[in-house]
């Protein structure tokens, strides 16, 4: 135990002593017990937040960058799902990022707790949300929304098991700020994943064009709408907004 926390050990023993005589004396009052209670649980909670802090902090200076280890392909004509692939970018799986950080998340008392809901937006699919809960009962947490995966002729409940991995993937990544080291297609600047701006247009014009996102997904051979590549994304832009015209059109 370190001197900091044995220190706290000791000042949280103390205020519970006093506490405990407060309770036992026939002059107790009420009021002031209670202010007592209620001090005593915001030192708590404080202690609590500083030592989840100390831990994360010593646990990211030990964290690793993560290979990326996994690659999407799509087929390279349409009309042959089974021919030859192309690859659109490298990724890091779930299971790499886990082998990684796991031991380390154990050293310093972490753990991930998963859970999710339905996804009611277009497209169907979850939401994901990871809690990272420390020994001494504080944590943090990140949740993202993912679509239906049914790429790949996938059934069902093999989409939601793809979904549920994605966003397993992404909230672990939110809560560490996991690095990623590894080429995108050796490099290639054009099949780069779009960034949190261009990913927030592409959203907008999806919900102003009422699109499909399963459906857009699929036109494009992408696993979900984070998976746009820069090479992707101005087409996907242009036939967004082309979509939104005809409806002006149709409307006028």
């Amino acid at each position: 135990m370190t001197e900091s926390k044995a220190i706290a050990v000791t000042q949280e023993r103390n205020f519970i002593d006093i506490i405990d005589m407060a309770i036992k004396s026939q002059d107790v009052d009420i009021v002031k017990l209670q202010a007592l209670l209620d001090m005593q649980e915001r030192i708590m909670k404080h202690e609590r937040e500083a030592s989840f802090n100390r831990d994360y902090l010593a646990a990211k200076l030990e964290m690793p960058r993560v290979t990326k280890d996994g690659a999407v392909e799509y087929a390279e004509d349409k009309n042959k799902p089974n021919g030859p692939k192309v690859k659109a970018f490298n990724f890091a799986t779930y299971e790499n990022i886990d082998k990684v950080i796991r031991p380390i998340e154990q050293k310093y008392g972490f753990t991930r707790i998963f859970t999710t809901k339905q996804r009611g937006d277009a497209g169907g699919g979850c939401i994901v949300h990871c809690q990272l809960l420390h020994k001494d009962g504080h944590f943090k947490e990140a949740e993202i929304g993912v679509a239906l995966d049914t790429s790949g002729g996938k059934n069902n409940i093999q989409a939601m098991g793809s979904s549920f991995s994605y966003g397993k993937r992404y909230t672990t990544e939110m809560l560490w700020d996991i690095v990623k080291e590894g080429a995108d297609n050796d490099g290639n600047y054009d099949m780069l994943p779009i960034d949190d701006a261009q990913f927030a247009e592409i959203s907008k014009l999806i919900k102003d064009s009422d699109t499909d996102v399963t459906r857009f997904c699929s036109h494009l051979k992408i696993e979900s709408l984070r998976a746009i590549t820069n090479k992707m994304y101005p087409k996907a832009v242009q036939d967004l907004k082309s979509k939104i015209a005809k409806m002006g059109v149709i409307n006028a």
